[in-house]
């Protein structure tokens, strides 16, 4: 579905301009979050409030600070307390205890100094609660006992004893952990785990969209969950990667490339304020625009 509604900015102010770069709300929000299904979050007069594309507002309450976002679920803060808001329903409900963050529909939160999981109905997850934990993706977890780290599934069985003094989450089977400090790799490919050590790279924290980006002799390459090196490019950043693509630095400037290696889009942008779907959002010689990822176009504002 083609995209119905894009950002514009004007005064350092931010409206919505349609597909026919006709305005259909004026530039008046300190912030905003991108239009999808015709709802929006906006920021008016410091407070956050979820809008319709003809500007009414969709939710009675106002909020000081959106904690998390994406196409179908928000979790927004209002003094000292959370709200889930599903989008579909317009549900909000209040989170009854600390929201520490939320992926995979499902919520990390803390109370009483110890971590525990809920489901979408605010419910718990499962009965175990942890001194520290991170957040699912996929169908695992790291979590923390003791000072010592293991992974724990979605049923809060435990796949991997307490016995790191680290462990970094990632995007498929595979989390780099660290021990006595030296870096292993777990894999957790059909039930078993493989341990791998390596100290040649410096590696990020964790493995995502199935492939790890490290650092060596100053550039940065990216490793699939083999080791096997993809690509290796004389970059001062690069970002992980999600749904395919990152964001790399150079010169000051950002872009986009891929697992290939290839850029999408050369260090052009000034600043890349997120990605959402097809759609890069950025800001290029001081002006706002998109950039369109299967089309490898730029799209500027008309106004």
């Amino acid at each position: 579905m083609a995209k119905q509604a894009f950002i514009y900015e004007k005064n350092n102010l931010f409206g919505f301009y349609n597909n026919k770069n006709q305005i259909i709300i004026e530039a008046q929000f300190q912030e905003v979050r991108e239009m999808n299904d015709n709802f929006a979050w906006v920021k008016k007069d410091n407070k956050w409030n979820w809008i319709d594309n003809k500007n009414n507002l969709v939710l009675p309450n106002q909020f000081d600070n959106i904690l998390f976002y994406n196409p179908k679920y928000s979790v927004v803060q209002n003094q000292n307390e959370s709200y889930l808001v599903l989008h579909n329903s317009k549900k909000v409900s209040k989170i009854p205890y600390q929201f520490v963050d939320f992926n995979d529909e499902i919520l990390l939160v803390k109370h009483n100094n110890k971590y525990f999981y809920l489901n979408l109905k605010l419910e718990k997850l499962f009965d175990n609660q942890f001194e520290n934990a991170t957040i699912f993706i996929d169908q695992f977890a790291s979590v923390c006992q003791n000072k010592k780290w293991g992974i724990v599934n979605k049923k809060g069985r435990i796949i991997v004893d307490f016995q790191y003094d680290k462990i970094y989450q990632n995007g498929s089977f595979l989390f780099k952990t660290e021990n006595n400090s030296q870096t292993f790799f777990i894999d957790l490919h059909n039930s078993k785990y493989l341990e791998t050590l390596d100290n040649q790279y410096l590696f990020n924290d964790a493995f995502c969209d199935d492939v790890i980006v490290f650092k060596k002799n100053h550039k940065f390459g990216v490793m699939n969950d083999f080791f096997e090196v993809l690509f290796y490019k004389n970059f001062s950043f690069l970002d992980n990667f999600k749904n395919g693509v990152a964001i790399f630095e150079k010169d000051t400037k950002f872009g986009l490339i891929n697992k290939k290696g290839h850029k999408l889009v050369g260090n052009i942008f000034d600043k890349i304020l997120w990605i959402e779907h097809d759609y890069l959002f950025g800001i290029k010689n001081n002006k706002y625009c998109y950039f369109i990822i299967s089309d490898k176009k730029i799209k500027e504002s008309p106004f």
